[in-house]
């Protein structure tokens, strides 16, 4: 058995209503409106490249800050661990030709810092200095 359609009567205008709005529906792009998409596809693919490469460049400007920081770092605790640092400091360096030594003396707390026999080479210079 089918089913009867139940037939509707036309609306009155007491219970008509209409209503204006604005709705988000498809429509279908001119040619014009195509062109211009894809130009801008075009425009922002080079913007988004561009931004690509200044990445690389800002990653390589970061690790190489990075290294500097590494390698501060590693010499700050290579004093900490060694508890020594080698800086220039004034020094005497007497050479005793008579019992053929030289003894090298720091000037800012008097230590001796060397005592060693003459190479052959200091003998044969202070032979020219007399």
């Amino acid at each position: 058995m089918a089913r009867k359609k139940k037939q509707t009567e036309p609306p009155s205008s007491s219970t008509v209503r209409k209503m204006k709005g604005k709705r988000r529906l498809k429509t279908r792009l001119t040619d014009e409106e195509l062109l211009s998409a894809g130009q801008q596809v075009a425009l922002l693919q080079k913007e988004r490249e561009d931004l690509d490469l200044e990445l690389v460049s800002c990653k390589k400007q970061l690790q190489s800050k990075i290294a500097e920081k590494d390698a501060a770092i590693r010499c700050q605790m290579n004093l900490l661990r060694d508890k020594h640092d080698y800086r220039e400091i004034d020094v005497e360096e007497v050479w005793d030709n008579t019992v053929e030594t030289c003894i090298v003396t720091r000037l800012d707390t008097d230590e001796v810092v060397e005592s060693r026999k003459l190479t052959a080479e200091e003998r044969q210079g202070s032979l020219f200095d007399e």
